[in-house]
């Protein structure tokens, strides 16, 4: 229910949130930064703000969140340009380069990217297409 789209330089996100069949009317922060960090959050919005409480916190594996091999998110934590983890239903962390796109208007996201938009132009896209994705765009620049 999400599109986040990171191109090395920066990192974009719809803002739609969801509550069972209801779209929120007040856009949904994706993005957070703690730490230098940046945190991108897809899935259950409960889980991802504990498992990055967790991450933030150090990442000590007796302190992990109970749920975290269960279905429910995925985070992208990103430290730099060319640095990022893939934290899916699991602590984990699965290596990344950009460009990346996770979520229901990845593949929009991603095709969008490839013909030369930035990551903010490419989740615009994927909002126009991907129902479970909506406006405003949220973006951040990411350090080199």
């Amino acid at each position: 229910m999400t599109t986040i789209a990171w191109t090395g330089e920066e990192v974009a996100a719809d803002t739609r949130g969801t509550v069972g069949q209801l779209v929120q009317q007040s856009p949904t922060i994706k993005l957070i930064k703690r730490k230098g960090v940046i945190y991108c959050l897809t899935g259950d919005f409960a889980q991802c703000l504990a498992v990055v409480d967790w991450l933030s916190s150090g990442a000590d594996i007796e302190e992990a969140p109970a749920f975290i091999d269960e279905p429910g998110f995925d985070i992208l934590a990103i430290e730099n340009s060319v640095t990022g983890n893939i934290f899916s239903n699991s602590y984990h962390p699965y290596p990344v380069e950009p460009p990346v796109t996770l979520g229901t208007g990845h593949e929009i996201a991603l095709g969008a990217i490839m013909a030369g938009a930035t990551a903010y132009e490419a989740v615009e896209y994927a909002c126009r297409l991907d129902m479970n994705s909506g406006l405003p765009v949220q973006k951040m620049k990411v350090r080199k």
